[in-house]
């Protein structure tokens, strides 16, 4: 049973969230944290109503749409194949290491991976696994745009460097079927960085 359940709500929007919360004043009873201002299936308690307090209008890491769902990990003995599967299965860049619902060990990428296998063969996702920054679900969503456009422009450098390494390959005395798969790759490339 859910929140908005309890007033014969399934789903949350404007006119919803308005008879709740006046429904709540009524009863002299407000949530904490707001119950709009967290996630559908996120924890809240009620506490006694203050009047005239304002409502937090900031938007929470809580309340995206992502934040209401499962999450999508790997542990750090996961074979490493199940953990490319997932990936690729929902077209991510990277995957969460978890050793419990709210114990992140750390993230699985596609460059650490790479740099990973290039070292010495992978078996289980802590081989391939790094750091990662987290965030409570009450964070405002402005404490996360730095983060997100910092980690994006290192990954753009990173295929920018890729880009430019792969277009200068020296292609002298090799396979035709390696020249198609370089071929494949710089065109791929083009598309993402033109």
């Amino acid at each position: 049973m859910t929140f908005l359940s309890w007033f014969g709500y399934e789903r949350r929007g404007y006119l919803v969230t308005a008879r709740v919360r006046s429904r709540l004043q009524q009863l002299g009873i407000a949530t904490e944290p707001d119950f709009d201002a967290v996630g559908y299936y996120s924890q809240i308690r009620f506490v006694p109503s203050t009047d005239g307090v304002r409502v937090d209008p900031t938007i929470r890491l809580g309340r995206l749409v992502q934040a209401s769902r499962p999450v999508v990990c790997c542990a750090p003995d996961d074979d490493i194949q199940k953990v490319l599967t997932q990936m690729m299965m929902n077209d991510f860049s990277q995957i969460p290491v978890l050793t419990g619902p709210r114990d992140v060990k750390g993230i699985v990428t596609w460059e650490n991976i790479v740099r990973a296998e290039v070292k010495r063969p992978i078996k289980w996702a802590q081989d391939a696994m790094s750091g990662a920054e987290s965030l409570p679900m009450d964070a405002p969503l402005s404490e996360a745009i730095p983060i997100i456009a910092k980690r994006a422009l290192e990954m753009l450098g990173k295929i920018l460097q890729i880009r430019n390494s792969v277009m200068h390959f020296d292609t002298d005395g090799i396979a035709p079927s390696e020249q198609k798969a370089l071929d494949d790759l710089r065109r791929l490339l083009r598309e993402i960085v033109p």
